[in-house]
């Protein structure tokens, strides 16, 4: 799992509609994201992503309780909101 080399960061952007697939589905990451992250600029390798969701807040805790012992790397929070 890839690390991030600072504490917090908030990045804002849209889902796209993918015309040929007739779907929402692609999320362009920003340019702070990727500076975080710069494994995700290795065009040669081929990255993996893992989505879980939680049904209410006290799933989230008891997530984070067991990241926490296991001493894991924290994930991202991602969410999704209509565009004012």
């Amino acid at each position: 799992m890839f690390q991030p080399n600072i504490t917090q960061v908030l990045s804002k952007g849209r889902v796209s509609y993918h015309e040929s697939a007739r779907a929402f589905n692609t999320i362009r990451l920003k340019r702070d994201i990727l500076n975080l992250f710069p494994e995700l600029l290795e065009g040669n390798k081929k990255i993996m992503y893992e989505i879980e969701f939680f049904k209410n807040p006290q799933e989230i805790i008891q997530k984070m309780w067991q990241i926490q012992l296991e001493k894991r790397i924290p994930p991202l929070l991602l969410s999704f909101a209509y565009e004012k």
